[in-house]
């Protein structure tokens, strides 16, 4: 588990991966994974208690390198994000992705 870093360094996405046998060259990232990260993605949550990979709070950005991630799966999540931060996480999301990749999201209600 890694906390509130700035940038995830490479050290310590080549140490996620290689415990949870993923492939460096595509990362998936798990938004607000809590518990229940699905298999093949890294799971980042704001909640020390949350048993993510990644402890961040994504309001503050996204601890990733421009252009490095594959694929953000974001299921029941940016509901929460506050509104006034919605359009920033998602030029974070839109900063970090890869070209050609993946942006998987539900929401539920995004008025809340």
């Amino acid at each position: 588990m890694f906390n509130n870093l700035n940038i995830v360094d490479d050290n310590s996405i080549k140490a996620i991966c290689k415990q949870k046998n993923l492939d460096i060259n595509n990362l998936r990232i798990d938004l607000g994974s809590a518990d229940k990260c699905p298999h093949g993605y890294i799971g980042i949550d704001k909640s020390e208690t949350s048993g993510a990979d990644i402890i961040y709070d994504c309001e503050n950005g996204l601890p990733f390198e421009d252009n490095s991630i594959s694929e953000y799966r974001a299921w029941d999540f940016l509901e929460h994000i506050y509104q006034d931060k919605q359009i920033y996480l998602m030029g974070e999301i839109w900063r970090t992705l890869k070209p050609n990749g993946f942006l998987n999201f539900k929401v539920p209600d995004t008025e809340r």
